[in-house]
């Protein structure tokens, strides 16, 4: 009797375990952004540095992982506020250092771009990114994805950014509704395979719509 009554407790604790759900790893949460792209090779030779150093934050990264910086007005990737950046839908800078040509901010050798917080450097930050679309079209399937590493901040209050009165603020780090990561240009044709970042404006009609996930580095 003793023994039929632990063949039926090991039944039934089988039978509970079969039918408990499956419990795998936590999903990391994803959300939507805009991306633009920048060429950080540029950027070190006239500039020096990113937030998170000088070239080998571009040559310590991972085969097929691209640099990117985080705006520091958005919600979730931003480590804080660059210095001089206002976390306003109506900022008030300095236009003064706007030129006449485009909106554009003055060159390297006469304007310095703010300080960002390093928060993001260490330990590294990592992102997937996927394409929804071009800006102003229909989000639909995945075109492309890649991988990028913070290696840097997008401060709204640079000149280089405020400056660009022709974008919308979603597209020059601005917004402090959106998610923002500012791309090597090297990672679009990944993104969006078939096309390359030089066939498109480069200052605008090549931002894409993303979904931004956390991976590792």
């Amino acid at each position: 009797m003793v023994q039929s009554s632990s063949l039926l407790a090991l039944a039934g604790l089988i039978a509970y375990i079969a039918a408990r759900p499956s419990v795998g790893p936590r999903a990391e949460p994803s959300f939507e952004g805009i991306a633009t792209f920048n060429d950080y090779s540029f950027q070190l030779e006239t500039q020096g540095s990113t937030v998170c150093g000088g070239s080998e934050s571009l040559q310590t990264l991972k085969s097929g992982v691209f640099g990117a910086a985080a705006g520091d007005l958005s919600p979730i990737l931003s480590a804080g506020l660059c210095d001089g950046s206002q976390n306003t839908t109506t900022p008030s800078y300095n236009m003064d250092l706007c030129t006449m040509e485009g909106g554009l901010a003055p060159d390297a050798n006469s304007y310095s771009g703010p300080q960002c917080p390093h928060a993001r450097c260490k330990p590294a930050t990592c992102y997937k990114v996927e394409n929804l679309g071009p800006v102003g079209s229909a989000k639909g399937a995945v075109l492309g994805s890649t991988t990028v590493q913070i290696i840097d901040g997008c401060p709204a209050g640079s000149a280089w950014n405020y400056c660009k009165t022709q974008f919308e603020p979603e597209a020059r780090c601005s917004s402090p509704t959106t998610e923002a990561l500012d791309l090597d240009f090297n990672a679009y044709s990944t993104l969006y395979p078939g096309k390359s970042y030089s066939s498109g404006n480069p200052e605008g009609n090549a931002n894409l719509q993303i979904r931004i996930t956390p991976t590792s580095c």
